[in-house]
């Protein structure tokens, strides 16, 4: 099962603009600084390769 964070999410961005790759970061409520992601792999096929904003 998935893990929806909008509840808590302030702001955030997530890049697949290199394949293989995604990196980016999350802010979220009651958390102090952010949460940086350097993932292996690609977004699904509607967003693959692109970078995405909250």
């Amino acid at each position: 099962m998935a893990w929806r964070p909008h509840e808590f999410l302030i702001e955030g961005e997530l890049d697949n603009s290199n394949p293989g790759k995604v990196t980016g970061w999350m802010k979220f409520v009651g958390l102090d600084g952010t949460v940086h992601f350097d993932l292996q792999g690609n977004f699904r096929r509607d967003i693959r390769g692109a970078k995405y904003n909250s």
